[in-house]
């Protein structure tokens, strides 16, 4: 589990967004309510409370995600994975439209800071280990696979979409 400790809040001349109101859950544990401030480099989350907190790297963050009510955390949230072990953080706003809010300004670092060392040439690739996530073809029903590969092969049912809104 990820802990808090003593942080300070970015200046606010690098600050480039402020959200209040800011649950934070890791491995499912509630460790406070507070803010979270981005700045170009870097998240921080303050609790109000306890004043305990923690400052993030976009180096640091290997994926994020939305997680949506009742998957991990009770509302709506934005789920990042930390390159620590058992780095696995939720952030819940309380106004929901700030999910999304979150997670474009998480893409927006990691887009500015994107660099040559992160390709990957096709000629270093390793296969995935094992992290407790679930890939597509990991553990699914023959019926789903058998989706999937079609999907891959462009065979695609149109008559499936007809009900969506």
């Amino acid at each position: 589990m990820v802990q808090c400790t003593s942080v300070d809040i970015p200046t606010p001349n690098v600050v480039n967004l402020e959200i209040n109101h800011v649950a934070l859950y890791s491995e499912h544990q509630l460790l406070g309510n507070g803010s979270l401030y981005f700045t170009d480099e870097c998240l921080t989350w303050k609790d109000n409370h306890s004043q305990m907190g923690m400052t993030i790297h976009i180096a640091n963050i290997e994926m994020h995600a939305i997680a949506r009510s009742g998957d991990i955390v009770p509302m709506d949230s934005v789920l990042l994975s930390l390159s620590q072990p058992d780095g696995h953080l939720n952030f819940a706003p309380s106004q929901v439209t700030d999910v999304d809010v979150i997670f474009h300004a998480l893409c927006d670092m990691q887009e500015k800071h994107s660099s040559e060392n992160n390709y990957v040439d096709n000629d270093e690739f390793q296969p995935h280990e094992d992290n407790g996530f679930d890939f597509a073809g990991d553990h699914h029903s023959p019926e789903i696979l058998y989706q999937a590969d079609q999907l891959k092969n462009g065979v695609i049912d149109n008559d499936q979409f007809e009900d969506a809104d």
